[in-house]
């Protein structure tokens, strides 16, 4: 029996970036929505929750850092992962502060992004594993 791959929303107001990293995504199995803001991005999870985030950083009105914010303190069982041209000192550890729990530089290659989000559900899914085999002694 396969395993089923997590739900993925990306977000990024770069429509040509969310149709390619999307497609890359879907191919590899992923079950993938894509919108192109902070705000849809919220309002999406409102409504029907993913497991991870996918999101840029530099966005119009909200940034992917502030997103990240929101999601952590609104939605603390969605993982994100931000992606972002952007990769200064400054910016991954305002992403990191945030709560996101990776970043990577764009160009993105999909088999990095890929392995980021199976190793960020892997980290969320290991400590509740831990937590039910110990209270099972």
């Amino acid at each position: 029996m396969t395993q089923r791959l997590p739900s993925v929303l990306l977000v990024d107001d770069d429509e040509d970036a969310r149709f390619l990293i999307g497609s890359m995504l879907r191919r590899r199995g992923f079950e993938v929505d894509t919108v192109g803001s902070a705000a849809e991005c919220l309002a999406h999870l409102e409504a029907s929750p993913s497991r991870v985030v996918v999101t840029d950083v530099q966005m119009p009105e909200m940034s992917g850092v502030d997103l990240c914010r929101q999601i952590r303190e609104r939605f603390p069982q969605v993982i994100a992962v931000v992606v972002s041209g952007a990769a200064t000192k400054t910016v991954m550890a305002d992403v990191a502060a945030a709560g996101a729990f990776s970043f990577l530089p764009k160009p993105v290659k999909i088999v990095d992004l890929e392995r980021m989000i199976l190793d960020a559900i892997g980290a969320h899914v290991a400590p509740s594993a831990a937590a039910r085999s110990s209270t099972a002694m």
